[in-house]
């Protein structure tokens, strides 16, 4: 199962393919309440700290597929892009040559302003190859420093291997020569440092894995340097994203970064990503109802807030096809869930969300999660998945339309049970989407309400699903009967 999607309070939020998320602004549905009342708060923010995407562009549906795709990961906090893009290899996307540094990269800078001295460390890591780094002295597109790193040994186009430093100045990149030796770093997510000192024109470049020993690879001074001295700092991202089965689709991350000028003490900072969002998540892995797991980091997904457009998104790709034992219904994909301590005990409430899939193969929402003892994959939940494509012959694939799932966690070492408890069969609703990645279908959000409650009568809980597509257009309302489950 393929493709994106989003989905967030008032804006939109992503959500590619069988990515599965609980979240939302929680309002309780209780019997007798004399008004609602929010539970949970919205978690979809639209700005962070001063950090500012330069590089523009948004998000991939509705906008172009080499867009920058910054966030910060819900799995471990950190800033990440991973387009597996650039704004240009090396002078033109089909040339340039390895180790001129002629590429131009993706940029998040802060905006915050350096004096003329000052330290500038970032905490970074990758699982992929090509490029990442820091940049300083930023003023504008054309006028800024900047250190990368890259692994790959080949180093295609404009980015050596190993540790280059460029200036950027009124639209020209200059390199300096590349230092004996070549930087390393592990494609297995493990951080690594790099530290830029600026003292006017005066820098020195350092970095390694260890932030008390360090290597030293450039110093010297610039005259244009001492212009620039006084601008934003931030990292770069060049076709960061890891690919292949192997890997997590991450892309350029940064853990942290400090900026100190000592004694001056103007610009004592240190930028951290840990409590970015409003509320707490946590990474779930699926069982289906054979036991089975994703089989694959790769999809375990790479679920980030965008706080650039207030939305969550994933789109890595993950899937695993329902099994023979429960046909149609245990499907798995990526999935994270809200953390906090108030989420595990709701049970009357309604959730309210925009979302908006890139990909026909189906986003969807996860509700009253619960956690069976001390294992975090031992859940029991229910799902409501949308798929826009057809079901074919495929036992594996989700079927067409609006479809719930409750999966029952049956305890450790015991395989979960899932049943389908909703299907569509008449006219499925399918939400707009651009599953050919053509962009010439407009891809449209649909408002998507869930509400669960227990009934009053009986044992059983009742889910309620209803929708708005095209919400800020035909406004097209759809509502489905009432859903009871009895055991």
């Amino acid at each position: 199962m393929g493709g994106s999607g989003k989905i967030s309070g008032r804006k939109s939020w992503r959500l590619w393919s069988a990515s599965f998320v609980a979240v939302g602004l929680l309002i309780a549905a209780s019997p007798g309440m004399a008004a609602a009342q929010t539970l949970l708060s919205s978690p979809f923010i639209t700005s962070y700290d001063g950090w500012t995407d330069v590089s523009g562009g948004g998000m991939i549906v509705g906008g172009n597929l080499d867009d920058p795709q910054w966030g910060v990961l819900l799995a471990n906090d950190v800033l990440c892009e991973n387009s597996d893009s650039a704004e240009a290899d090396g002078g033109t996307y089909d040339g340039g040559t390895a180790g001129d540094g002629l590429y131009k990269p993706y940029i998040m800078v802060n905006s915050a302003v350096t004096p003329s001295q000052y330290t500038l460390t970032g905490k970074l890591s990758s699982w992929d190859d090509d490029g990442l780094g820091l940049v300083f002295g930023y003023q504008d597109d054309d006028n800024y420093f900047r250190v990368g790193a890259r692994q790959q040994p080949t180093g295609t186009y404009g980015f050596a291997q190993g540790l280059t430093m460029q200036k950027v100045v009124a639209g020209v990149t200059t390199q300096y020569a590349l230092p004996t030796g070549t930087f390393s770093y592990s494609l297995d997510n493990t951080p690594f440092y790099i530290q830029v000192d600026v003292n006017g024109g005066a820098y020195s470049v350092n970095a390694g894995t260890d932030l008390a020993a360090m290597d030293n690879w450039y110093s010297g001074s610039d005259p244009d340097l001492a212009t620039l001295a006084e601008g934003n700092y931030g990292m770069m991202s060049w076709r960061s994203r890891a690919v292949g089965n192997t890997y997590r689709p991450w892309g350029a991350q940064l853990h942290e970064m400090t900026v100190d000028n000592g004694s001056n003490g103007s610009i004592d900072t240190t930028h951290a990503f840990t409590g970015a969002s409003p509320l707490s998540w946590q990474e779930i892995h699926m069982t289906n109802a054979e036991g089975g797991q994703a089989s694959i980091i790769y999809d375990w997904g790479n679920f980030r807030l965008d706080f650039r457009n207030g939305s969550i998104s994933d789109d890595s790709n993950p899937f695993e096809y329902a099994t023979a034992t429960a046909p149609s219904v245990d499907f798995i994909g990526s999935a994270v869930i809200v953390d906090e301590p108030s989420a595990a005990t709701m049970e009357d409430y309604e959730m309210q969300v925009r979302v908006e899939c890139f990909d026909n193969e189906g986003p969807g929402v996860l509700v009253r999660v619960r956690q069976d003892g001390t294992d975090p994959d031992q859940l029991s939940f229910y799902r409501i998945c949308f798929t826009a494509e057809g079901q074919g012959t495929n036992a594996g694939r989700p079927p067409q339309g609006m479809s719930i799932q409750k999966c029952v966690a049956n305890g450790t070492g015991v395989n979960p049970t899932w049943t389908e408890l909703y299907r569509e069969t008449s006219n499925p609703y399918t939400y707009q989407n651009d599953a050919n990645s053509n962009l010439t279908d407009l891809t449209r959000p649909f408002d998507l309400k869930v509400k669960v409650v227990n009934n009053a009568s009986d044992t059983s809980a009742l889910i309620y699903v209803s929708l708005i597509d095209d919400p800020e257009g035909a406004a097209t309302e759809y509502a489905w009967d009432v859903v009871a489950d009895n055991d």
